[in-house]
């Protein structure tokens, strides 16, 4: 579970793991984002009147260079998120909130560098000047593995 928010980025408090953002003065976006997954939910273990809700999506972003270049990529988001809901006739609960219980992401095509608080999408011109992986190749929409989290290493995808 990641850190409380600060004013700084930092490796284990990086917001591009919840987040997707990305810097406008590197990259733009084309086209709209494509989005797959589900949303489900059950009750909470050994409790009546609570359910726990899991968001289980992956984000693929289409960008290109801010500088005009015409090299389009994706960057490929897994993220999954489970949050506690209480009923309130039962429960004490803060109206407009809810309480997360897990949050897991897998960035794709990213440069490596966590901490600085976007996702950095790598393009074919970046690849000889660019952080060399770490973690094994991976296929991005291979959704049976389920999510590694940063402390896996960051791999090589085997398609975008």
């Amino acid at each position: 579970m990641p850190e409380q928010p600060s004013e700084e980025p930092t490796e284990k408090n990086d917001p591009a793991w919840t987040f997707s953002r990305f810097d406008p003065d590197e990259v733009e976006p084309v086209g709209d984002v494509r989005v797959r997954g589900r949303l489900t939910f059950e009750p909470l273990r050994g409790t009546a009147g609570k359910v726990v809700v899991k968001a289980d999506y992956t984000f693929v972003y289409a960008v290109a260079p801010a500088d005009g270049d015409d090299e389009v990529t994706r960057s490929i988001v897994c993220r999954m998120l489970e949050v506690d809901v209480a009923d309130p006739a039962g429960f004490q609960v803060t109206d407009g909130r809810i309480r997360p219980l897990a949050v897991e992401s897998e960035i794709f095509n990213d440069d490596c560098r966590n901490g600085d608080g976007v996702i950095r999408s790598q393009f074919f011109t970046d690849r000889p000047d660019g952080p060399t992986p770490t973690g094994e190749a991976r296929d991005p929409y291979d959704r049976s593995q389920g999510v590694r989290g940063a402390d896996q290493g960051c791999g090589t995808v085997s398609r975008t």
